[in-house]
C-alpha cells in the first residue's frame, strides 16, 4: 500500500490494491448488501451535524460487529500495524490506534439512487479512514467533499481500493448527492491516539447512525 495523494495536513489517499486479495471487491460487495441495515433519520437531529442540514438521511449502513464478520480482509487491513505505522509517520502522530468503540469504529455506509448523500459533519474521533469498496465515474456525484483547513474544498472521487484518512475531528466533509442510479458503498475505520480520549460520546452517536 501507498500513499498516491496528499491535501496538506488534512488528507492522504492510500491505494490498498496490492495488500487485497484478487476477489475482495466482489466478496464485499455481496455481503455487505446482504447484511445492510436501512436508515431513515433526520438529519437536525445528528449530534455530528456542522452544516445545518435539514434534509432527511436515507441510507443502508452494517455495524461494528457485523461489519467485522462480513468484510474480515478490510477489518485486518484497518487495523494493521503497517497501515497504522504508515498514517502515523504521514501525520506526525507519535502513535496511532484503531478505534475501542466496538459499534461506531468500523462499519458499512451505502448510499443507493438518485440524490442519495451524506450531511456535512465532524468526526469524534480524531482520524477517520474512508475506504472506498465501489468505484464512480466522474460526473456521477458521490464523491467525498471536505474543507481544508485553509478553507479550499476538494473532491475525491471514488475508486475502489483506495481509502481516503481525514483529520475526521478537525475537517468537516460530507457525500455530494448521486447523480443517476448508482450504488457507493464505503468502510469507515476510525483512529484515536494513544493516551487521549475520544471528544463527545460515540453511543450518542450511535444510537442516531445505527
Amino acid at each position: 500500500m501507498k500513499v498516491v495523494e496528499r491535501f496538506g495536513d488534512d488528507a492522504i489517499v492510500i491505494d490498498f490494491c496490492s495488500v487485497l486479495a484478487p476477489d475482495w471487491r466482489r466478496a464485499a460487495i455481496h455481503g455487505t448488501l446482504a447484511h445492510s441495515k436501512h436508515v431513515v433519520r433526520d438529519a437536525a437531529d445528528d449530534p455530528g451535524n456542522a452544516e445545518g442540514e435539514t434534509r432527511p438521511l436515507d441510507y443502508r449502513v452494517v455495524p461494528g460487529p457485523k461489519a467485522r464478520e462480513v468484510v474480515p480482509e478490510l477489518f485486518s487491513v484497518y487495523a494493521h500495524l503497517d497501515l497504522l505505522s504508515l498514517i502515523a509517520a504521514e501525520f506526525g502522530l507519535p502513535g496511532l490506534e484503531v478505534c475501542p468503540d466496538d459499534v461506531s469504529g468500523f462499519n458499512v455506509n451505502i448510499l443507493v439512487g438518485q440524490d442519495s448523500y451524506y450531511k456535512w459533519h465532524v468526526d469524534l474521533a480524531p482520524y477517520t479512514l474512508i475506504f472506498f469498496v465501489t468505484s464512480l465515474p466522474e460526473g456521477s456525484g458521490g464523491a467525498l467533499r471536505f474543507k481544508g483547513s485553509d478553507g479550499s474544498m476538494h473532491d475525491v472521487i471514488p475508486v475502489a481500493g483506495h481509502g481516503l484518512v481525514i483529520s475526521g475531528a478537525k475537517v468537516p466533509h460530507c457525500v455530494t448527492p448521486l447523480e443517476g442510479d448508482y450504488c457507493r458503498i464505503t468502510i469507515a475505520a476510525e483512529y484515536v491516539i494513544p493516551g487521549q480520549s475520544l471528544e463527545g460520546t460515540h453511543a450518542t452517536l450511535s444510537s442516531y447512525v445505527f
